[in-house]
């Protein structure tokens, strides 16, 4: 699996785009993960008169979204079909379909989070 996250990790995060795989099936090589039983699914934040997370499959259709209503200004696919995102001074961990699951506010309003990054197994 580690080399399977290693050959994909280029095309992670392409223009704020995140790719989440769920890779089942094989013998976890790289050539069985990426072959037999891959599900994918893109998460892409928006702003302008809307603003949300979009979930689109490979072909980026919209399969889903949901509204956060505030600026995302970064995201990350994480265990479980969650999302993390960030945004001024909080992080937010919602799950797919739009829940939230729980917010972290830095106690320092001039604290700005520009990123997340998720590093779980």
């Amino acid at each position: 699996m580690k080399n399977v996250l290693r050959f994909l990790k280029p095309a992670l995060l392409v223009a704020g785009v995140m790719v989440l795989t769920s890779c089942g099936g094989g013998d976890g090589g790289t050539s069985a993960a990426l072959t037999t039983g891959v599900r994918a699914k893109i998460y892409a934040s928006y702003t302008g008169s809307q603003q949300g997370v979009t979930v689109r499959n490979l072909n980026l259709n919209q399969t889903s979204n949901f509204s956060t209503g505030f600026n995302i200004s970064g995201i990350d696919a994480g265990p479980n079909n969650e999302i993390y995102l960030a945004s001024g001074n909080k992080l937010y961990r919602y799950h797919a379909s739009g829940a939230l699951i729980t917010t972290m506010t830095f106690p320092d309003p001039l604290i700005n989070y520009t990123d997340v990054s998720y590093a779980g197994p």
